[in-house]
């Protein structure tokens, strides 16, 4: 089977796509490099206010601490999966016409999402080849990011997990065809939890791949709401440290 997964150069991506290799699938990877960012702050100004982004970007600043108080434990949780990207190429925009001409020439079975923007109808309408994303999060109940550290703060700890869906036009709203289920230790944290929740969903991927049922199987949703979850600002990650001792 050749797969083609679509993702940033990021250590989720590098642990899928050395897990596939592990595996013996033919894998290849094309990389988004977004050139959106100050676009995407500006739309959670208008949905969040000025002030809560700014306290968010605050904390995102205070991640660099955490990267480097978690070297250790990313480390035993890739477990060697980390060899460097060799994309077959690179795009801005994973939706722009020369990036679906490339998905397309790769002639895939199967394309997996690793932390692409949403894809567009037009992506969607030219691709004809299966598309699954792997969420850090379960699903429809934990949408958007960081949806493991939310489960945690929401006092929800067995809705900690990934989930591997299909592909429609809105924010993780796809058909559900596994959920990946993980417990974080005492030595994980906010910057640890996508690394243990990408890795519970890579095994479940190799599962499915094995079995041949990747394109037959769906399961029911285990939630009923469906909630789209945003970045926490610096006060609320040390609020919920303090008071219920989620890191």
């Amino acid at each position: 089977m050749k797969i083609l997964v679509l993702g940033r150069n990021s250590s989720s991506s590098k642990l899928l796509v050395n897990t596939l290799l592990q595996h013996n699938y033919e894998t290849f990877f094309i990389q988004e490099q977004r050139d959106d960012s100050l676009q995407l702050i500006k739309n959670r100004v208008k949905r969040k206010g000025f002030f809560t982004v700014v306290f968010q970007l605050t904390f995102q600043v205070f991640q660099r601490i955490l990267v480097s108080f978690s070297k250790r434990r990313t480390r035993e949780l890739i477990n060697g999966r980390d060899q460097e990207l060799a994309p077959v190429a690179v795009y801005e925009n994973i939706n722009s016409g020369e990036a679906i001409d490339a998905v397309s020439a790769v002639g895939a079975d199967l394309i997996i999402l690793s932390g692409t923007r949403i894809l567009s109808p037009n992506f969607l309408k030219k691709v004809t080849q299966p598309i699954v994303n792997i969420h850090a999060g379960i699903t429809p109940k934990y949408r958007g990011v960081h949806g493991g550290y939310w489960a945690l703060v929401n006092g929800e700890p067995a809705l900690f997990g990934s989930t591997i869906h299909r592909v429609d036009e809105g924010i993780d709203t796809g058909e559900v065809i596994r959920y990946a289920f993980a417990t974080p230790s005492n030595r994980d944290n906010f910057v640890t939890y996508p690394i243990l929740q990408q890795r519970a969903a890579c095994d479940e991927i190799v599962k499915l791949l094995k079995s041949g049922k990747l394109f037959e199987v769906a399961e029911e949703s285990v939630t009923e709401q469906s909630l789209l979850w945003s970045h926490p600002t610096i006060f609320e990650y040390l609020y919920y440290v303090v008071t219920r001792g989620i890191k």
